[in-house]
């Protein structure tokens, strides 16, 4: 069953201690879940800077080299029916949503056309997220070559890690309405998936196979 786990780091502590306690926690998960924005990379709503934050990398490259280790181990299984470990990505699009919701205004100001050149379209958000997990991917192999560890660093991580994003596009409004109105249907635009909620969690969960004890509180 499936226990959500919150990990943080101060600035101060990065120490080989606390990475070893870190990894021997996320030994027994099988689900990780990460916020785009603030979270794995400094930049926030940056079409742009998609670099990930150095702690993030290294955070994946022991994260990769502790699992070959244990991989190497006699107790180790060898296979998986699913990657050893599955990864979800989640971020709050919403300015999609509102993009769209503007959009449909008549009459717009030079002001209001220029505040929603700015903002992004559901395209662009996705390409955002994909082109931020390459970089990311990309980092890390390229540590894992120059560690010398793995032998095949590339054919390792696409048998025992894999990921999944989560985008929500709907906005929600302080007075907790939802735009656009007449929003599309499909993957992204299910209310349920806007923050605080906890779609985006649940279907996680669910899509890796996985269950919850209990319902994820609202707030």
């Amino acid at each position: 069953q499936m226990k959500v786990v919150a990990l943080g780091a101060s600035a101060e502590d990065n120490s080989l201690s606390r990475i070893q306690r870190t990894m021997a926690l996320l030994s027994r998960k099988r689900l990780l879940i990460f916020s785009l924005d603030k979270t794995l990379t400094k930049a926030y709503r940056d079409k742009k800077r998609l670099k990930p934050h150095p702690r993030v990398t290294n955070f994946f490259v022991h994260l990769m080299l502790d699992v070959h280790a244990s991989s190497q181990s006699d107790t180790a299984q060898d296979s998986y029916e699913t990657p050893r470990y599955q990864f979800a990505l989640v971020s709050d699009e919403g300015e999609v949503g509102l993009r769209m919701e503007m959009m449909r205004w008549a009459n717009p100001t030079s002001e209001t056309r220029m505040k929603v050149s700015k903002m992004f379209t559901q395209v662009e958000a996705e390409e955002r997220a994909q082109a931020f997990l390459k970089r990311l991917w990309d980092e890390v192999l390229a540590r894992l070559r120059e560690n010398g560890s793995i032998e095949k660093p590339l054919q390792f991580l696409q048998h025992n890690f894999t990921w999944r994003t989560y985008l929500s596009f709907v906005h929600r409004t302080k007075n907790k309405k939802y735009l656009p109105r007449s929003a599309p249907k499909g993957r992204g635009w299910d209310p349920a998936w806007v923050k605080p909620n906890a779609g985006m969690i649940r279907t996680a969960i669910e899509e890796a196979g996985r269950t919850y004890k209990r319902l994820i509180r609202n707030e």
